[in-house]
C-alpha cells in the first residue's frame, strides 16, 4: 500500500525509539505492504467470536495510544540527552544507565504481550483507519507543514543521502564500541541500547551538520518520491537497518 511505503520511508529516520524498534521488527517481512486475507492467521482469526475480535482491536488501540504517549516522553528524554552529549563526552554505557533510570515503561510489556503477539494484532487489524493513523504517528512521520520552512527547502536530495551515510558511519563506529564494552553488556536491554545509539549518533550528527533529526525527517518527507527510487539511499537505509539489528543482537531476513 502506498501509505505504508511512505510511512516506512520516513520512519527510517525517525528519532523515537519505539518507532525504530517497531520498524526493525516489521522490516523482516512485507506484512504492512500487502493485505494477505488468506493467511493462516486470518483463517484462524475468522473462527473466533466477533466480540473477542472487537475486544482485541480495542486493546490494540489502547496499546497504540500508550505507545504514542511513551514516544512523546522518549522524544523529550532523547532531546535532553542529545543536548547533554553535545556539551560533554559521555560513554555509551553511561548513556544506557541514564536511560534505564528515566525511560517510560514499555506499553507492550505492560499489557503482558510478546512482540510476536503485538505483530499478529497489527497484521489482523491493519485496515482499521484509527490503527493505521496511530501506526503512522508512531513511525514518526513529520508534520508536512514543516517542509515549507526555508531551512528544510534549502536541503538537497544529495544532502539527505549524505546525512544518512554519516549516520551509518557513526552507527558502525558505535557498534564497535558497544561490542568492546566491559563485562555487564549482556545485562543491557536491547531497547535501551537502541535509544542510546540514537542519542549518541544524533548528537554527533547535529554537531557535524547543525541540522536536527527532525529537519532530516522533514526533508525525507519532502523528497520521498525521489528517495523511494534512489538506489544509494535504499542501500544506505538497508545497511542502517542491519547495523541496528546487529546492535540489538537480532538477525534480519534479507529482502
Amino acid at each position: 500500500m502506498e501509505w505504508s511505503k511512505k510511512v516506512l520511508l520516513v520512519g527510517g529516520t525517525a528519532a523515537a525509539a519505539l518507532a525504530v524498534l517497531w520498524y526493525l521488527r516489521k522490516a523482516k517481512s512485507p506484512s504492512l505492504a500487502e493485505d494477505d486475507s488468506q493467511s493462516k492467521d486470518d483463517k484462524t482469526a475468522s473462527k473466533k467470536p466477533v466480540q473477542s475480535e472487537e475486544a482485541a482491536k480495542e486493546r490494540l488501540k489502547k496499546i497504540l495510544r500508550e505507545m504514542i504517549k511513551s514516544q512523546e516522553q522518549m522524544k523529550a528524554v532523547i532531546k535532553d540527552l542529545t543536548k547533554e552529549l553535545r556539551e560533554k563526552s559521555v560513554s555509551l554505557l553511561d548513556i544506557c544507565q541514564k536511560i534505564e533510570k528515566i525511560a517510560p515503561e514499555d506499553p507492550i510489556a505492560k499489557h503482558g504481550l510478546q512482540m510476536m503477539d503485538f505483530d499478529k494484532l497489527l497484521e489482523k487489524h491493519q485496515q482499521d483507519s484509527e490503527i493505521r493513523n496511530a501506526i503512522a504517528k508512531i513511525m514518526g512521520a513529520p508534520n508536512p507543514q514543516n517542509v515549507a520552512s526555508e531551512k528544510i527547502q534549502a536541503i538537497s536530495v544529495k544532502e539527505v543521502i549524505d546525512y544518512h551515510k554519516f549516520m551509518l558511519q557513526e552507527l558502525e563506529h558505535l557498534i564497535d564500541e558497544y561490542e568492546n564494552l566491559p563485562a555487564g553488556r549482556e545485562g543491557l536491554d536491547p531497547k535501551t541500547v537502541t535509544i542510546a545509539a540514537q542519542v549518541i549518533v544524533g548528537a554527533r550528527f547535529e554537531s557535524e551538520f547543525q541540522v536536527s533529526s527532525e529537519d532530516v525527517e522533514s526533508a525525507v518527507l519532502m523528497y520521498h518520491a525521489n528517495l523511494a527510487t534512489d538506489q544509494t539511499f535504499a542501500q544506505v537505509n538497508v545497511k542502517i537497518q542491519h547495523a541496528m539489528s546487529r546492535l540489538m543482537g537480532t538477525k534480519m531476513t534479507p529482502s
